[in-house]
C-alpha cells in the first residue's frame, strides 16, 4: 500500500511507463484482497500526475459521464 500512496509521475516520466507503473500496484494491491472502487482508482491516479497536468486533472474530473470517472475514459 505503501507503494501505491508514494508512486508520482514526474514531467520527464512516459505516460506509458507510468500507467503501466500504477496499474501493476493496483493489481497487487488487488491480489492482496484489499478492495477500492473504480472512481477512487481515478481519483488516486490523478493525484500521481505531476502539478503540469492540472489543467487534464480539472478538465477529466470537470466532465465526468454521469458524475463518475472512469479509469479507461482518464487513460
Amino acid at each position: 500500500m505503501r507503494n501505491f500512496y508514494d508512486i508520482r509521475m514526474k514531467d520527464t516520466d512516459s505516460v506509458t511507463s507510468h500507467l503501466n507503473d500504477f496499474d501493476a500496484l493496483w493489481f497487487e494491491l488487488q491480489a492482496q484482497k484489499m478492495t477500492m472502487d473504480n472512481e477512487l482508482k481515478c481519483v488516486f491516479l490523478l493525484c500521481t500526475l505531476p502539478i503540469s497536468w492540472d489543467t487534464f486533472c480539472s478538465i477529466v474530473s470537470n466532465n465526468a459521464r454521469n458524475g463518475k470517472l472512469v479509469y479507461n475514459d482518464i487513460c
